[in-house]
């Protein structure tokens, strides 16, 4: 259902050659999102070059700053992946941790008028989200940090996934 938005979407970006964690912005590759080569690539530049560049430029951004690696287990192929996440478990009731959750999604909050080349920041972290979680809730998964965007209508992207998926019902 994710790569039938990312088609439906139409994203078509230009991002440096990276082979084996290696960057080459020398050369740039056309990638589509919605596609498996697109998406591979896409999830590689945020890996390797988007998510470590802001991380390293707003140390004081409470989402940037607590983005990690995980390991993410692929139950239909029993693969571990390497996937950033915040760590926070968005389904406690532990105070402390809904406050730490609440401090990072205020921090994803004030990315919104952050740009990586022409896309926005945080579109750019739902993408993300959709393709290395598929978008499921989860104690790894960005996606409960959405939640606070799609209600208010913030993000053109969030809203018309949210449709998106309404329509399939």
């Amino acid at each position: 259902m994710n790569n039938m938005f990312l088609l439906e979407q139409n994203i078509e970006l230009s991002i440096p050659k990276i082979t084996e964690g290696k960057v080459d912005n020398s050369i740039k590759v056309p990638i589509k999102l919605g596609t498996k080569e697109g998406n591979e690539a896409f999830k590689e530049w945020m890996d390797f070059v988007v998510i470590p560049q802001y991380k390293s430029k707003y140390k004081s951004n409470k989402f940037l700053d607590e983005l990690s690696e995980a390991a993410y287990h692929k139950s239909d192929n029993h693969n571990t992946i390497i996937n950033y996440t915040t760590g926070i478990d968005s389904m406690t009731s532990n105070p402390t941790e809904v406050m730490k959750f609440a401090e990072v999604t205020e921090g994803f909050n004030n990315l919104q008028s952050k740009t990586v080349g022409d896309l926005p920041l945080i579109d750019a972290f739902f993408y993300y989200d959709l393709i290395a979680y598929d978008r499921q809730p989860g104690q790894l998964s960005l996606t409960p940090i959405f939640n606070k965007l799609v209600a208010l209508g913030k993000t053109k992207v969030i809203s018309d996934y949210v449709q998106f998926v309404s329509d399939l019902d």
